[in-house]
C-alpha cells in the first residue's frame, strides 16, 4: 500500500526509499515474511523469472511509458526506478526468499555469520551525505558510453569493494567500542535512562 501510494502522492514522505518511515516499514515486512513464511511454496526458477519479469516490466515502463497527471497524482517514466516502486519492492522480496532458500558449505556459513551482523552498516555508509557527495555521485558517469558489459563489471565491482570495506570498517568499530568498553557504557547509560523514566 505505500508502495503504490508513496510514488503517487508525497504525502506519505518516503523521499524516494530513504526515510526512517521507509526503513520502518521494511523492518516490519521483513518479521511478516518470515513469520507467514511468504514465498515457503516457490521454487527457484519461479522466483527468478519473477524477478526477471519485474524488472523487465521496470525497464519497458522507463523506456516507453506514459506520463500523465490526475489531480495531484503525477505518473512519470521514472516511476518504476525508485526504491519505493512496487516492482522494485516486489523483486526485492523474491531475492530475500532466494537466498532464504539456497544452501551453503560450513565455509559459506561462517562468512555469512561474520558479515551479517554489518549488514546494516554497509546501508548507513551507502546513504550517507559525504559518502554519496564524495564519492557515489556521478561515479560512472565517464563509463557512460563504453560497452554494456563493462559498465556492469565496473558496478558489480565497486560494489564488492564499497561492501567489503564498510564490513572491515564495522568491525573495527566493534573493536574499537569492545577495547574501551564503550558498549558496556551505553548498556548503563541506558539503564539509568530507563530507570529514571520509571521512577517519573
Amino acid at each position: 500500500m505505500f508502495s503504490f501510494f508513496a510514488n503517487l502522492s508525497k504525502e506519505f514522505n518516503m523521499n524516494g526509499g530513504y526515510s526512517f518511515i521507509w526503513l520502518t516499514l521494511l523492518f516490519i515486512l521483513g518479521g511478516i515474511i518470515k513469520k507467514c513464511e511468504i514465498g515457503k511454496n516457490l521454487k527457484k526458477y519461479q522466483i527468478i523469472l519473477i524477478i526477471f519479469g519485474l524488472y523487465l516490466i521496470t525497464f519497458l515502463y522507463k523506456m516507453h511509458g506514459i506520463e500523465f497527471s490526475i489531480m495531484n497524482l503525477s505518473i512519470n517514466k521514472d516511476i518504476l526506478i525508485s526504491y519505493i516502486s512496487p516492482t522494485i519492492l516486489i523483486a526485492s522480496i523474491m531475492y530475500v526468499i532466494l537466498f532464504s532458500k539456497l544452501k551453503f558449505n560450513n565455509t559459506g556459513n561462517k562468512i555469512i555469520k561474520f558479515i551479517a551482523p554489518s549488514v546494516f552498516s554497509i546501508y548507513i555508509l551507502n546513504n550517507h551525505n559525504l559518502i554519496w557527495d564524495y564519492i557515489m555521485k556521478d561515479l560512472f558517469i565517464d563509463k557512460a558510453n563504453e560497452f554494456p558489459l563493462t559498465i556492469l563489471l565496473n558496478i558489480f565491482g565497486f560494489t564488492i569493494i564499497f561492501a567489503c570495506i564498510s564490513v572491515l570498517l564495522d568491525k573495527l568499530r566493534l573493536l574499537i567500542f569492545k577495547s574501551f568498553k564503550i558498549d558496556k557504557l551505553i548498556n548503563k547509560i541506558e539503564n539509568l535512562l530507563n530507570k529514571e523514566e520509571q521512577k517519573n
